[in-house]
């Protein structure tokens, strides 16, 4: 979601083969907000107009049932997000993100800038610069411009 003054809170992702009815207002009509998607990568986006949707909805239990289960699981994943957003300390949200990221790619070095992780834990990316200089100079990672390299991954479960 983006604010009028820009800020912005990723709520969650998709991944390859899912499916996202909770940005669709169309799908319940209690939904009162606008999102914003980005795509990382190349996708195939099927936009179901409201009136067809409806028709599935009215006509098959199962579609009832794949549309509310699937928004069952996003508003999970935005829970989640909110909880990560308002209870954790920064450095934990990174640290956690960073080995998020190390047990994806299996991989010490990461292809990351400040930006990028500032989006995902919804922070400034300002504020990510100061918690990873303290990273480095805790000896949990190093960095250059666009990469980070995980120098002491249980130091930064300890985070």
């Amino acid at each position: 979601m983006i604010s009028e003054e820009g800020r912005e809170i990723t709520l969650y992702h998709l991944r390859d083969g899912c499916y996202d009815v909770l940005s669709a207002s169309c799908v319940v009509n209690q939904i009162t907000f606008d999102t914003h998607m980005t795509a990382v990568r190349g996708c195939t986006l099927l936009i179901v107009p409201a009136s067809v949707l409806a028709g599935f909805k009215a006509g098959n239990v199962h579609v009832r049932c794949f549309i509310y289960e699937t928004l069952t699981m996003r508003f999970s994943d935005v829970m989640w997000m909110m909880q990560q957003t308002l209870f954790l300390r920064v450095d934990q949200r990174i640290a956690g993100y960073l080995l998020k990221r190390y047990a994806e790619t299996k991989s010490p070095e990461l292809a990351l800038t400040h930006e990028q992780i500032a989006l995902e834990i919804n922070t400034a990316r300002e504020v990510v610069a100061r918690m990873m200089r303290n990273f480095v100079s805790d000896g949990l990672v190093e960095g250059g411009r666009g990469r980070i390299v995980i120098r002491d991954p249980e130091g930064l479960r300890r985070v």
